[in-house]
């Protein structure tokens, strides 16, 4: 499977037109980590990495360890991996299983304050 997965991602990176992805070399912690999902998903993300990544990304072996994680977060959320991307056409990335957050923190009170002395909550 390891030598499976290493082979997927070397096509997909040297098809690639991006200059910034051909100069990535991923590491085995990567490389290994993708082999925990199914081949498919694991080149859907690896093709979307390599669509998405740029000169911004100072790290891409981490930046797709983090994505790998967000992936694994979707599928204990119960989300349908197969229909997602790393980003959209707008090069907005997609945070499989992030957490929205909420407005204002549930744990405590809201108050208001007029701004003359203290004010008890």
């Amino acid at each position: 499977m390891l030598a499976e997965t290493k082979a997927i991602v070397a096509k997909v990176i040297d098809e690639s037109d991006n200059p910034t992805a051909k100069a990535c070399t991923l590491d085995d912690k990567v490389i290994h980590s993708l082999t925990t999902f199914p081949r498919i998903i694991a080149q859907q993300i690896v093709e979307d990495f390599v669509a998405t990544v740029d000169e911004k990304v100072k790290k891409p072996n981490a930046w797709l360890m983090g994505t790998l994680k967000r992936y694994r977060e979707g599928i204990a959320n119960g989300e349908d991996l197969a229909t997602l991307k790393v980003s959209d056409v707008k090069n907005n990335h997609y945070r499989p299983g992030s957490k929205h957050q909420r407005k204002g923190n549930g744990n405590v009170e809201e108050y208001s304050y007029d701004g003359t002395g203290t004010q008890d909550r």
